[in-house]
């Protein structure tokens, strides 16, 4: 699998016009891929980048600037939810952009949106782990064509059918089933929400249980197809500069 990932990402850097890591592992050239993707958006979208090592932390600040530069322009409902903010800027700017398509800022400002959800597909709670695994890469390298490669009938083709990059199984559990409690489903409205939500708690955590099962039971092929993460060991000497500095008189 590792010979169609780098025929993957050789398409990739062909098409946005990177640079080549062919001599390089699949893990360190999917790295330098991610690198370079990021280095040519901070570019296109005007954003100065402050040099820091952390590729995480580069990316968020890039991604903070776009959203802070919409959200001074663009009066969307408050969230917490960044995911959820990003997708109402995008589509108040949509619709204005139907409505009111000969306004010239419309158009670079929904790419800035569309741009702000891509950088959210990659962060480190998911790629910041100690390996990288085959299903990691291909689903990045999957999301990067699907955003930034879209000219062309065989980039349109592989965007509206997209095709796995191998075989796949599927893994499925049933969860121990809940016995509703009627009287307490039928209390009061105190009583009733609270049993609400220890059901919806209670299926979270027995779906989990499921899940975690599974990955314990495949964790041997899982990791037959993971490499080092170079994602992880830069964050880690990042973080130990960090200390460093900081502990320093």
């Amino acid at each position: 699998m590792s010979a169609r990932a780098h025929r993957e990402i050789e398409l990739i850097e062909r098409e946005l016009s990177l640079d080549d890591g062919k001599n390089l592992s699949i893990a360190e050239r999917f790295h330098l891929l991610q690198q370079n993707v990021l280095r040519r958006q901070m570019m296109a979208f005007g954003f100065d980048d402050a040099g820091d090592d952390d590729f995480f932390s580069r990316q968020q600040a890039f991604r903070s600037h776009l959203i802070d530069d919409l959200s001074s322009r663009y009066e969307v409902e408050a969230s917490e939810s960044i995911e959820r903010t990003v997708e109402r800027l995008r589509r108040a700017i949509a619709d204005l952009r139907a409505n009111r398509g000969s306004d010239p800022q419309l158009a670079p400002d929904l790419a800035k949106a569309e741009e702000a959800a891509r950088l959210g597909g990659f962060e480190r709670e998911v790629y910041d782990t100690p390996m990288l695994s085959q299903e990691q890469i291909f689903e990045s390298l999957k999301r990067i064509r699907a955003a930034l490669m879209r000219r062309g009938a065989a980039n349109t083709l592989h965007n509206y059918l997209p095709a796995p990059y191998g075989p796949r199984i599927a893994h499925v559990r049933v969860p121990e089933p809940i016995a509703i409690d009627a009287d307490r489903a039928c209390a009061d409205v105190a009583e009733g929400s609270a049993y609400v939500a220890w059901l919806i708690e209670e299926t979270r955590a027995r779906m989990q249980r499921e899940l975690d099962r599974i990955n314990r039971e495949i964790a041997a092929d899982v990791v037959a197809l993971s490499h080092a993460n170079p994602f992880a060991e830069r964050s880690a000497d990042h973080r130990r500069e960090v200390v460093s500095s900081a502990s320093s008189p």
